[in-house]
């Protein structure tokens, strides 16, 4: 856990919107899928996801994700610069090894502590401080997928995967470096650019300029696995795999 992180989680818990909007509003930045907009409600589904249960697209337990809420609203938004669909629906969940994992992450995000504990916990040394985090041998053992499960209307399913490895600290970099090269060498193949900029995400603003050097610099992006299709569950049953097999090379070495 990075403690600068921690801290601008609090800083937003304990100074909340200034701007007379509702800063927990999942369509916060567009994107909301038009019988939404007609109809004049959220459904639960579209708001902070809180509950833990099991998947049967992973075959895996799911809950709640840190990044979901931050993550959520960028590609709504990008669904609104790039029209992906009037009924387009995109939520992000963590995916546990166990259901005990699952819900013991949910009862947390249902019942968070105050501000006031958290900080005290920070000041005793059991959370980090801002400048603190993972060692770099314990980000050197760590890896990130994203596993991606689209379905359309007539309930085709469509699977991707992206991976790479500890995403928190040296995949993140990567992305920022990468995505400020792309801007600098790689302008004319920024779409977001050649219209003229604007108050873009990633994927408007640089699209496929910004995944081929993201590739480039070791972080993978497939479609159904590339040449063999890949389910969901596939893809993530993979994933605990490999990283089974690399915890037993550890271990040895």
């Amino acid at each position: 856990m990075s403690g600068g992180t921690l801290a601008t989680g609090l800083i937003q818990q304990e100074t909340g919107s200034s701007a007379g909007i509702d800063p927990n509003h999942p369509f916060l930045l567009g994107g909301a899928p038009s019988s939404l907009v007609s109809a004049g409600r959220l459904r639960e589904e579209d708001g902070k996801f809180s509950k833990s249960c099991f998947d049967e697209s992973v075959n895996r337990w799911i809950g709640p994700f840190a990044m979901a809420e931050i993550n959520n609203r960028v590609v709504r938004r990008s669904n609104a610069l790039l029209g992906y669909g009037s009924e387009f629906r995109y939520t992000e969940v963590g995916v546990y090894r166990t259901e005990n994992e699952a819900k013991k992450v949910s009862l947390r995000t249902r019942y968070p502590p105050p501000p006031s504990k958290i900080r005290e916990m920070i000041e005793a040394g059991r959370l980090p401080q801002p400048g603190q985090g993972p060692s770099p041998k314990q980000r050197a053992k760590s890896r990130f997928q994203s596993t991606i499960v689209a379905t359309n209307t007539v309930g085709d399913t469509l699977c991707g995967v992206v991976k790479g490895g500890e995403c928190g600290y040296e995949e993140t970099a990567k992305m920022a470096v990468e995505a400020g090269l792309a801007l600098l060498l790689d302008s004319e193949a920024c779409p977001g650019l050649i219209t003229g900029g604007g108050f873009l995400t990633p994927s408007a603003c640089m699209g496929h300029a910004l995944i081929r050097r993201l590739q480039k610099a070791g972080i993978t992006f497939k479609i159904n696995g590339g040449d063999a299709k890949i389910s969901g569950k596939d893809a993530v049953s993979q994933f605990y795999k490999d990283a089974n097999e690399a915890s037993k090379l550890k271990s040895r070495l």
